[in-house]
């Protein structure tokens, strides 16, 4: 989300894809969570709203393909500047 924050919009989809492959393997279900819900749309709803649409579902599937130690480094990465 601080990516999507930051106007990093191709990164924050990317990763918010892979963050969310991540939370569902691990079973960890936030869809009762209002504010994280609210956070999510805001910040990377917008993301993706502001991306066009074969954009975003591209950069969406690469996210969920590219597995958790390739999301973490590129989000270290992204972190450092």
């Amino acid at each position: 989300m601080a990516l999507a924050a930051g106007e990093r919009r191709e990164a924050a989809v990317r990763l918010g894809a892979a963050a969310a492959v991540r939370m569902a393997d691990l079973g960890f279900d936030t869809s009762g969570v209002a504010w994280w819900s609210q956070l999510n749309e805001r910040f990377l709803g917008a993301a993706v709203a502001a991306l066009d649409e074969p954009l975003a579902r591209a950069l969406a599937a690469e996210g969920r393909a590219m597995g958790w130690d390739a999301a973490r480094a590129e989000a270290l990465a992204a972190a450092r500047g």
